[in-house]
Order: C-alpha cells, then sequence, then structure tokens
C-alpha cells in the first residue's frame, strides 16, 4: 500500500466514522471501543467496501494500543500457542475498536494528523529493508 492510498483509505474511514456516530441515539452508550467498532463495522465506507472491510486492508498500520487487556491477550498468545490464530483475531478486534474509536474522537486538525502520521510511520517501517531483516 502506497502513503496515498493509505492516506485515502483513512480519510474516508475518518468520514464514514464521523457519520456513524452522529448517526447514533442520544440514549445509546456503548461499554467499550470494541462494541462500538462492532455496531458500525457493516457501514458502508466508500464504494462497496465497509468499514471492517477498508479496516482489514489498513490492518497492519494502524497502532497497537497497549492496554491491560490487550496485554493480557498477548500473553495468552504466548502462553497458549495452539490457539495463536484464535487469539491473534481477539486481539485484533479489539485493536481495530480502539483504532475506530480513536478516530472518533479525533476532533482537531493536529489531533488527525498525528492518527495519520502514526500510520504512515508503521506502514514506513514494514517497507524499509531494516524490518524486513528483523521479521
Amino acid at each position: 500500500m502506497t502513503e496515498r492510498e493509505l492516506n485515502l483509505c483513512l480519510s474516508r474511514l475518518k468520514r464514514s466514522v464521523n457519520t456513524a456516530g452522529e448517526r447514533i441515539p442520544g440514549n445509546m452508550y456503548f461499554f467499550n471501543p470494541l462494541s462500538f467498532y462492532l455496531y458500525i463495522k457493516d457501514d458502508m465506507c466508500f464504494g462497496k467496501q465497509t468499514i471492517e472491510q477498508v479496516m482489514k486492508r489498513i490492518e497492519p498500520f494502524i497502532p497497537l494500543r497497549l492496554s491491560e487487556d490487550n496485554f493480557e491477550i498477548f500473553l495468552d498468545n504466548m502462553l497458549e500457542p495452539e490457539r495463536a490464530d484464535e487469539i491473534h483475531s481477539e486481539l485484533m478486534e479489539k485493536v481495530k475498536g480502539d483504532f475506530i474509536y480513536t478516530v472518533l474522537g479525533a476532533n482537531s486538525p493536529e489531533t488527525w494528523a498525528d492518527i495519520t502520521s502514526t500510520c504512515e510511520s508503521i506502514r514506513h517501517m514494514k517497507e524499509s529493508k531494516i524490518y524486513q531483516t528483523l521479521v
């Protein structure tokens, strides 16, 4: 994925998440960021793609927020290698929920620039030869 493609996906995702957030009734509350993501993931993002499909496309470039829950899931992955795929999927769902919630809360140009810059940094790192030799 190029920098331009990543920025386009992020911009379209931001618009879709904001639109979904505006449609939520005032008396509806979500238990956590994951529940918000699960609520909106089937909304259309652009063209024929859903928010979930766009998230799968940019998944390698979204940051992992190391919360206590995410750390516990990560440890489970290390301690139970036979369930690694299942645990990885669970962790990625939580990461996507955290990211979508962060996108929803990015109400200033500076905050949004931080998000796009972080994603681009991850993309660039994964593209670099140094990272490829570490993996």
